[in-house]
């Protein structure tokens, strides 16, 4: 889309250009700062991890910006990993002791066979505390990021939650990191408000209008304003805005 609208900014016909070079100031207005959730959660995707964000950024916020802003993003990629590293394994040396802790019996003199752990339990606690003191050589963060990306087939339908849920044992803490971003939801009020026109022309009694009656109306609406000169209500409160906005100190 960023290429798109640079490219009809320069278009030979002013119209377009015009029109471009508006539709390009809401866009700078909403991406011309990192979004950091969305770049942690494109990182997150198997499909384009850092190769989408080195490839993109550079095209989005420039050469000079795109080092600065791939750092940054990295630098909070590894800081919400190490939070949930230590929340982990909280999380398992509380299990552990739990699982260790003596059991009280309801009867003096009697054992219960529900106290006396097996060797599976024993054993389950021993890779319990043996993972938690172990340092790895790599993060499980470090080891995603250095395989290849992954590549799907064309018209193959891809479920990066899916892919997390499959590979939970492999990437233990990394993959709660994974569900918890790639599960927020999204909300699409602001871009909507900007970029859908239906909800200023259609009012909730009147949606029975086809979709081809609406588009000829929206048209039609814009070629009356072009041509006798005309601008819409939001376009006059820009142009107010713009002119106010200096003025506060």
């Amino acid at each position: 889309m960023k290429d798109i609208l640079s490219s009809k900014c320069r278009d030979p016909n002013e119209y377009i250009q015009s029109m471009a070079r508006k539709m390009n100031v809401k866009f700078e207005k909403y991406w011309g700062e990192v979004n950091l959730l969305m770049g942690v959660a494109a990182v997150l995707d198997p499909r384009y991890k850092m190769t989408l964000i080195r490839f993109c950024y550079p095209k989005i916020y420039g050469d000079e910006n795109a080092k600065t802003n791939i750092d940054r993003l990295s630098s909070v990629l590894n800081e919400l990993y190490n939070d949930y590293v230590i929340e982990y394994n909280s999380s398992v040396m509380e299990q552990n002791s739990q699982c260790n802790a003596p059991e009280s019996s309801s009867s003096i003199g009697s054992v219960s066979a529900a106290n006396v752990q097996s060797g599976v339990d024993l054993y389950d606690s021993f890779v319990r505390s043996a993972e938690t003191l172990q340092q790895p050589i790599k993060t499980e963060l470090q080891i995603y990021l250095e395989e290849n990306v992954l590549i799907c087939e064309k018209g193959v339908e891809f479920n990066a939650l899916g892919w997390w849920k499959a590979n939970a044992l492999k990437y233990r803490i990394l993959s709660i990191l994974a569900k918890d971003v790639l599960s927020t939801p999204i909300t699409t009020v602001s871009s909507e408000s900007t970029f859908s026109a239906g909800g200023r022309i259609i009012d909730p009694y009147r949606a029975s209008l086809s979709p081809e009656t609406v588009q000829m109306l929206v048209c039609g609406a814009d070629w009356v304003r072009a041509l006798h000169g005309l601008k819409r209500t939001s376009d006059v409160e820009d142009d107010i805005e713009e002119i106010t906005l200096p003025m506060i100190p």
